[in-house]
């Protein structure tokens, strides 16, 4: 009986010029998306672990698991490695900083498959890792592109208040939550090679 391989992921910006990495079991570029140089570097963090909550019950449900939330919707909370972001009174994302933080989501994650821990019926997990792009934006040039490309007010953001931000950039929906070299936007996997299309031509101008 021959071996079967599991099947490789690729990332939403695998297509992209250049060589890739397999990271998680995703396949995405190796390098930054703009040149060598630029005032913004851009780079692909979409195999990073993430997972999604939504519905009644998810904070008292999230609680119980030893989550220490944020108090109110567009609020962070950072701890243990696991990075907590209140979209909605009900709906979370959840990023890991590090393989121990991976492997809470991955438990969070199975108790819907596990009848003797199941969350309430009204809790939903929300496909994240294979639904969205994640990018990473640093450098001096962030302000300057963002007050180009986004008509909200991105200050508070990189001063890193803990706060996020459900907006728009280049026309796409984004979020956009502090990180710790920088800025993370999270967006449709449908859009990522859009958005980073127009991050590199507004970059080229900075």
């Amino acid at each position: 009986m021959s071996e079967q391989k599991t099947p490789i992921r690729r990332g939403p910006l695998a297509d992209l010029p250049g060589a890739t990495t397999m990271t998680n079991g995703w396949q995405t570029p190796s390098a930054p998306l703009l040149p060598r140089g630029s005032a913004v570097t851009l780079t692909d963090d979409s195999a990073r672990r993430r997972a999604g909550f939504k519905g009644a019950g998810t904070t008292a449900w999230l609680q119980s698991r030893g989550l220490a939330l944020p108090d109110d919707p567009n609020r962070l909370q950072q701890a243990n490695g696991v990075t907590i972001a209140r979209l909605g009174d009900e709906e979370y994302l959840l990023l890991a900083d590090n393989e121990a933080a991976a492997d809470t989501l991955a438990a969070l994650e199975a108790t819907f498959i596990e009848p003797a821990s199941a969350p309430p019926s009204t809790v939903t997990p929300v496909p994240r890792e294979s639904a969205q792009a994640c990018l990473q934006l640093t450098g001096p040039g962030v302000p300057m592109l963002l007050a180009r490309t986004c008509a909200a007010d991105c200050a508070p953001l990189i001063a890193g208040t803990g706060t996020l931000m459900q907006t728009m950039v280049a026309g796409c929906p984004v979020l956009i939550l502090p990180c710790q070299y920088g800025l993370m936007l999270c967006c449709d996997r449908a859009v990522a090679v859009y958005l980073v299309d127009c991050i590199a031509e507004v970059s080229a101008g900075l």
